[in-house]
């Protein structure tokens, strides 16, 4: 005798329950196990998954596709520093097991669940998908010990994301939304003028179909459904109906059946009927308000008697959208959204470039009159490629006159002057065609009439500007381009700028620098986890399988960071196959026995560490933080006349901080390969010895030294600390290591003395030109 159908669809919908409780007993070896858990995931979890959505047959296309690019994988060196962290990109432990183990459950799992992380927010994703096990354990009288873990099944959907990054459903998505779109354009304009006039009734439809297209997340009760039946229609594609109702997630529950499945469906959105694949439609989805949601199975058998109903209900778990869309055009998405298109497009790109570079001309704050002369910049189209060889920021002539005509023509020279606070202009064009995903030709396109951004005054065009200035300081925008950004976020960073915008929509405040910068693209790559805590310690975030970085990790020398530059890479920090999403500064006040040493009463009152010249970078140390997070920090020791060796610990995200402040003195036109003992044969040429000073009545324009008290002592030791009026000169030695502990000084030092900037000599500039071009007050780290 055979079995009803109802029955056996019955049976499917439960039978899962059994291999649960066996799953322990099928872990695979211990090796494989401990690579997964050092990933992140845990393979009871990924097993227990696989079981669930792994019954789900896929469509041969997007398996062999997907399988494609997610079978690739490298491994790429952070900094010299830390040679034990990577950045791995690629496929990771569970994917490679899914790839290479031969059950096909096991990749059916992979890929649903990278689908359902990509527009789904990963907390609320995971709070439902455990949610939907244990109702439906409880449902088949089953324990619901047998059910998911929310710990570790978060951590499985983060691994399976990030190592399924490389595959994008952004494409998916536009496919299926566009022609929906379409669909009900065409049925617009078929309809008679009579039955277009709009009503209550008319606007109310409207809404709901914008409201279900534009937020991608699936209902918990459609979620709940889809785990339910997707299995039973599958396997009985000739008895079984799904019936969905959804206010929102249409094109989710389309993509998740008809591409990943091969499910056919159909879309019923008032009088428009939108087809995916051929039929027959096992799924049919309905467009509705909140409160009708629902999921019905039915069977043809039985005259479409539902197998089952479920319904929403107040107490279901709210899944949160998590809009992205990939950073080249990011802001294309934006101004589309807003009916910005074609010519006015271009014309609107060219406003907001000209807007940035007069906001960046009026509020980059450069150093004052009396201490450099700024020169103009060159023009956004041309040169680009010789600024960005030097990676200057921005170029001033320093410019200082002497008393006598001699020394005049001698010092009427160009310096290059940078700042990790100033941006390069061409970098502004540059990322607003990234963004904008417009030729910079276009932009610079005389015949395309320029449109200014005050004529929409609903958008946004400070937290805009703020975008195109982090974006100016990555250095490479083409290997970020599939980088996938949160619209959500955009919209709560566009509230937040309101109050700090100007009668043009446009930021009152400085050109951000590059932490600020650094804060806001990682705000933008994290979406809703972000939070200041977050980020405040961190040089690298990774999220959605990309990583954003500072520069300063290859930093051996303080003006090695000019730049300021931001990086961005596909892959994900890890330490012997352990992933992390951070990095952080490890402890930098621990352990300390250094002492300043007061060295001259004076105003303000210099302060200063004798011996740092001899500091040596005794190693980098690698730890754990948290469940999240590496920590590095620099351990530094150095000797004092003799004595015991002092300690020191800096971190990245310190020295990143002191040189967000420096200005630094980058090139000169003199030859700059001097030795040691030659720099310091020039310092001591211009020095003027106290004892020698004291018998001078004008000691305006002389080098008074500080620090050693006499030549005796200088000719001992190399360091030297002297001041010309309100310039106090700090040498000591061009070792690296002994230069950011000099640094680290002058930084605590500025603090105490809130006049004083502070400026480096870099590597291309001499020792006599940097002492000569300075005025004004400055601590000058030569």
């Amino acid at each position: 005798m055979s079995i009803p159908v109802g029955l056996q669809i019955g049976l499917e919908l439960t039978n899962f329950v059994a291999p649960l409780t066996k799953t322990a007993f099928r872990l695979g070896s211990l090796a494989v196990r401990e690579a997964i858990e050092r990933s992140g995931s845990d393979e009871l979890t990924e097993l227990k998954l696989a079981h669930i959505l792994g019954r789900h047959r896929l469509d041969d296309v997007i398996a062999t596709h997907f399988r494609d690019i997610v079978s690739r994988s490298s491994s790429t060196p952070l900094s010299h520093f830390m040679k034990e962290l990577v950045l791995e990109s690629g496929s990771g432990p569970t994917v490679t097991q899914a790839l290479t183990c031969g059950n096909p459950a096991l990749l059916s799992m992979v890929i649903q669940v990278s689908f359902l992380a990509w527009s789904h927010e990963h907390q609320s994703l995971s709070q439902a998908l455990t949610q939907a096990i244990d109702d439906m354990l409880i449902e088949s009288r089953a324990a619901t010990s047998h059910g998911l873990n929310y710990v570790s099944l978060l951590g499985t959907v983060l691994a399976c994301q990030q190592q399924t990054a490389g595959f994008s459903w952004a494409h998916h998505y536009a496919a299926i939304e566009d022609k929906i779109l379409k669909e009900l354009k065409a049925r617009s304009t078929q309809e008679r003028p009579a039955k277009r006039r709009k009503s209550r009734g008319g606007q109310s439809a409207k809404h709901v179909h914008q409201q279900s297209l534009s937020d991608r997340a699936m209902p918990y009760v459609i979620l709940r459904g889809l785990i339910k039946s997707l299995d039973s229609v599958q396997r009985f594609p000739e008895d079984c109906i799904l019936q969905l109702s959804c206010d929102r997630g249409i094109s989710s529950v389309v993509l998740w059946c008809y591409h990943i499945l091969g499910i056919s469906v159909l879309v019923r959105l008032s009088d428009t009927l939108v087809h995916f694949g051929a039929g027959p439609y096992n799924v049919t989805i309905e467009s509705c308000n909140s409160l009708e949601v629902s999921a019905v199975l039915l069977q043809r058998a039985s005259e479409n008697v539902p197998v089952f109903t479920l319904n929403r209900d107040d107490a279901d778990p709210y899944i949160r959208c998590d809009q992205r869309k990939e950073a080249r055009g990011f802001l294309r998405q934006i101004l589309t959204s807003h009916g910005i298109e074609g010519d006015e497009l271009i014309g609107y790109g060219k406003g907001l470039v000209s807007k940035c570079i007069n906001h960046f001309d009026l509020n980059s704050s450069p150093p004052s009159d009396d201490t450099i002369k700024v020169a103009s910049l060159s023009h956004l189209s041309q040169d680009t490629e010789v600024l960005d060889e030097y990676d200057t920021i921005q170029t001033a002539s320093l410019n200082q006159s002497s008393q006598n005509s001699e020394d005049s023509n001698t010092l009427e020279q160009n310096v290059d002057y940078a700042s990790t606070n100033y941006f390069l202009r061409p970098r502004i064009l540059r990322a607003a065609s990234f963004l904008l995903d417009i030729d910079t030709d276009d932009l610079c396109d005389d015949t395309i009439e320029l449109v200014s951004i005050s004529r929409k005054r609903n958008i946004s065009w400070s937290a805009i500007v703020a975008v195109v200035y982090a974006f100016a300081k990555v250095g490479d925008l083409t290997g970020c381009e599939l980088m996938p950004l949160s619209l959500d976020t955009f919209e709560d960073l566009s509230t937040e700028t309101q109050s700090i915008t100007d009668s043009e929509g446009l930021l009152r405040q400085a050109v951000p620098d590059t932490l600020q910068c650094f804060d806001l693209v990682c705000r933008l790559l994290l979406g809703s986890r972000f939070t200041k805590e977050y980020v405040s310690r961190a040089i690298l975030i990774s999220s959605h399988g990309w990583s954003v970085f500072l520069d300063i990790m290859e930093a051996s020398d303080p003006t090695d960071a000019a730049t300021g530059s931001l990086h961005i890479k596909p892959g994900v920090p890890a330490r012997d196959g352990i992933r992390k999403a951070r990095i952080i500064d490890g402890m930098t006040d621990f352990g300390i026995d250094a002492t300043r040493e007061l060295l001259f009463n004076s105003e303000p009152r210099i302060s200063f560490w004798p011996g740092v010249w001899t500091a040596k970078v005794v190693g980098t140390h690698i730890g754990y933080h948290g469940q999240d997070a590496f920590t590095v920090v620099q351990s530094y020791d150095w000797a004092h006349s003799g004595q015991v060796c002092k300690k020191w610990r800096l971190g990245f995200r310190e020295k990143q901080d002191m040189c967000v402040k420096l200005q630094i003195l980058r090139k000169c036109p003199c030859e700059t390969g001097q030795s040691e003992v030659e720099r310091r044969r020039v310092i001591d040429r211009h020095l003027t010895w106290p004892v020698a000073a004291k018998m001078e009545n004008d000691t305006t324009q002389t080098y008074v030294v500080k620090h050693p008290e006499d030549e005796w002592n200088a000719s001992r030791i190399p360091e030297r600390i002297f001041r010309c009026q309100d310039v106090w000169y700090f040498y000591v030695t061009g070792d690296g290591a002994a230069r950011w502990l000099g640094l680290d000084n002058l930084d605590r030092l500025s603090l105490e003395v809130n006049d004083y900037p502070i400026i480096a000599r870099g590597k291309g500039c001499c020792v006599s030109c940097a002492m000569k071009v300075v005025k004004g007050k400055a601590l000058v780290l030569l």
